[in-house]
């Protein structure tokens, strides 16, 4: 391994727990199985690691094996917007990160320095990242042949068409790398700078640039963010509350399909297990033992139907008639878990009331970051419970409630 790397860095079995949270959140697709052959260099703004990835894709007779290696710059702070450069021919070559995702738009950069139109770049805040350049004197032109770059506020990630490289051809690609992007990882204050140039957060961008859009595709992304006024509506009222669209979609984790598909098997479960003994008492067989096995299908999916349809029923009284309890974070935890670009997190709660005992929620990378600043900053905040705890003197670890704060888009630090 030593005879593969440059200078500095080191041979490592695993990523340090922060790294690989990072790595996790710049998934964005599939499910990571594996970091291997990793090597790291620590760097005065994070780290730089280079290591090869394993991770699948898809269920069932749609899964997929992938294999790749990359180069990580991990800069914990650097506040950089959300982009992705990459040639044209490859853009939609690797569905593994997040730049595969709907929500990016290409950046009007040609007049910066005629960009080469073989040449992709794109971000959810394309003003923002047209900044980047400007500020950063990045060069597209400059991108090394067959590179690919995705970058956001855990630094940047870097990769090559070919699946796993070995040797001199792993030392090109972080050469190739640390050369094409100096300007931005080398850069202490570029993403505050960045982030100061464009009003509001990079989240808000996000959101300004929905609405002007006015789509069909963009109203149904805007659906996944919450605003501080919408917040501060629920807030402010009395119950019974009249809960906003984006509020209560996020609050459904189950959906109403989930629901009708449940429902829908149910019914056939019973109706033919019912049918199928029905016809065996009539023609005198055999115990039916099809009959049963379709009758416990529809019991077992009975009683999924009925603890969704009981746990969206807890929730939305929560929510119309919940009670607010103010409480302090004391903990925050990164799982292994993730879903598309979200990394769970497990992040304790300590209620004022200290007859409360503490409460854990499982929250996503974004309300995280917001958990994390708020910490910071003395974790004072509230909780949104169910009406029938609000005198209970003690919590059940089970039970569901909702933090509000961290579902606000004007939170989420840049």
């Amino acid at each position: 391994m030593s005879e593969e790397l440059p200078t500095g860095f080191s041979a490592h079995d695993t990523l340090p727990e922060h790294t690989h949270t990072a790595l996790l959140e710049l998934m964005g697709q599939g499910t990571l199985n594996s970091v291997d052959s990793i090597g790291l260099r620590l760097h005065d703004q994070g780290l730089d690691a280079i290591m090869n990835l394993r991770w699948t894709t898809g269920t069932g007779k749609n899964r997929t094996s992938h294999v790749r290696t990359v180069f990580f710059a991990h800069r914990p702070e650097s506040q950089l917007p959300e982009f992705s450069i990459q040639p044209v021919e490859t853009f939609l070559g690797l569905k593994m990160f997040r730049s595969s995702g709907t929500n990016h738009v290409k950046v009007d950069v040609q007049a910066l320095d005629g960009v080469d139109s073989r040449i992709s770049f794109t971000s959810p805040t394309p003003e923002s990242a047209r900044h980047l350049l400007m500020i950063s004197s990045l060069s597209l032109n400059h991108l090394p042949e067959g590179l690919s770059v995705f970058g956001n506020h855990n630094g940047s990630i870097t990769w090559l068409e070919d699946e796993l490289i070995e040797g001199q051809a792993r030392v090109k690609l972080i050469e190739d790398s640390i050369r094409f992007l100096d300007p931005i990882v080398n850069t202490p204050d570029l993403g505050r700078r960045v982030a100061h140039a464009v009003q509001g957060t990079y989240a808000m961008e996000e959101i300004d640039r929905l609405r002007k859009a006015n789509t069909s595709t963009a109203r149904k992304q805007l659906l996944k963010f919450v605003t501080r006024s919408e917040v501060d509506q629920v807030i402010a009222s009395t119950p019974p509350r009249q809960i906003p669209k984006t509020i209560r979609k996020r609050a459904m984790s189950v959906n109403k399909l989930s629901l009708v598909f449940c429902c829908g098997l149910t019914l056939f479960g019973l109706l033919i297990g019912l049918y199928v003994l029905i016809e065996t008492i009539n023609r005198g067989s055999s115990f039916p033992w099809e009959s049963l096995f379709f009758l416990a299908v529809g019991f077992v999916f009975m009683i999924g139907t009925i603890g969704c349809i009981g746990w969206r029923r807890y929730r939305l009284k929560t929510l119309h008639e919940g009670v607010f309890i103010p409480a302090r974070i004391i903990g925050i935890k990164a799982t292994r878990n993730a879903e598309e670009d979200n990394v769970d997190h497990e992040v304790e709660f300590q209620p004022t009331d200290q007859t409360i005992g503490p409460l854990t929620l499982t929250i996503g990378s974004d309300a995280a970051r917001i958990a994390r600043r708020l910490k910071h900053r003395g974790g004072e905040t509230t909780l949104l419970i169910h009406p029938s705890k609000a005198s209970s003197s003690h919590w059940s670890m089970a039970d569901p409630a909702i933090w509000l704060e961290g579902w606000v888009t004007e939170n989420i630090p840049d």
